[in-house]
Parts: structure tokens; C-alpha cells; sequence
């Protein structure tokens, strides 16, 4: 079996129609990924993560910006990891009524970039059980690739659910 059918842009075009595809290509022609300043934070808490609306925007933009936000968690994590061998320590600033976010080591970095992107930086809206289900798959899909493709560990993630609101 080609490897290529388990690419997550195949799915997409295989799951989507054509009105949602539109609806993604506006989205990626008319707004900015961004998402270091759409996402609301100080140090490593999350004040507002990222959100993308599927009716609004489609599953190709909610890709898109998954991609971005785990891009971004990368380059970060670099410079705390720098940080950390240049000073010896992290200050780490967390929210004293929060629980530690998933993914971090005790020295001050992310150990799991994906795990700490899905769970607290990343929320998707669907208005359908049909909607949720596709993203879920699609998001799995891209979570897969995107350990593949910047070497990231992938765990076991049954917090799935959290990402979705509506």
C-alpha cells in the first residue's frame, strides 16, 4: 500500500468537498497565521489558545495552523533550551491555581512540543459530530506527520477531545 494515501492533504481532499475547500483557500489568501501573536500567553500558561472555526475557515486552515503553532513551540523550545545552556536555569513562570502543562520538563522546556501544542495552545470549533470526527482523524493524521517530519516524540494522546469546542 502507498504511503502516500496516508498523507493527511490526501485525506483532506478525499474527505472534504468542494465548499470547504474554498472556504480554506480564502482562508489561507485572506487571513495571517500569525500565531505567535494569536496566541495569548505568558511564559508557557496560556491565557487563549489559538482557535480556528471549521465553518468559517475549513479543515485545510485548521491544518495550516496546527503546523505553524507546532513550528512555533519548536523554535521556542530552541530558545529555552539555549537559555538553559548559556544561563544554567529557566525562570519559569506557571499559573499557581493550574495544573503543570503536559508536555514540560522539570528544567524548564518542553519535553513533548506536540503534546503541549494540542493540549494547551490549539482549540478547534466544529458544529457537527460529523465535523469533529474528520478533524479528530485529520488532526491525528497531521500530529503523525508532524513527528515525523521534525523528529518529535509522538505519545500516546487520548486528550484528543480537549481541542474541540462547540
Amino acid at each position: 500500500m502507498s504511503r502516500s494515501k496516508f498523507r493527511v492533504d490526501n485525506a483532506l481532499y478525499a474527505f472534504t468537498g468542494e465548499e470547504t475547500e474554498n472556504k480554506s483557500w480564502k482562508a489561507a489568501l485572506t487571513q495571517k497565521e500569525e500565531v505567535g501573536k494569536r496566541l495569548e500567553r505568558h511564559d508557557l500558561t496560556i491565557y487563549d489558545p489559538v482557535t480556528v472555526d471549521i465553518g468559517e475557515s475549513g479543515f485545510g486552515w485548521m491544518l495550516t495552523l496546527l503546523e505553524s503553532l507546532t513550528r512555533y513551540w519548536i523554535e521556542e523550545n530552541l530558545r529555552r533550551k539555549e537559555d538553559l545552556k548559556r544561563e544554567g536555569s529557566l525562570s519559569l513562570q506557571l499559573d499557581l491555581f493550574a495544573q503543570e502543562p503536559s508536555g514540560l520538563h522539570r528544567r524548564g522546556y518542553l519535553d513533548d512540543i506536540l503534546l503541549f501544542t494540542l493540549t494547551h495552545s490549539y482549540r478547534v470549533k466544529t458544529s457537527s459530530v460529523e465535523e469533529r470526527f474528520l478533524a479528530g482523524l485529520l488532526i491525528a493524521m497531521k500530529a503523525m506527520e508532524l513527528a515525523e517530519a521534525y523528529s518529535l516524540p509522538l505519545t500516546q494522546f487520548d486528550k484528543i477531545d480537549s481541542i474541540f469546542e462547540g
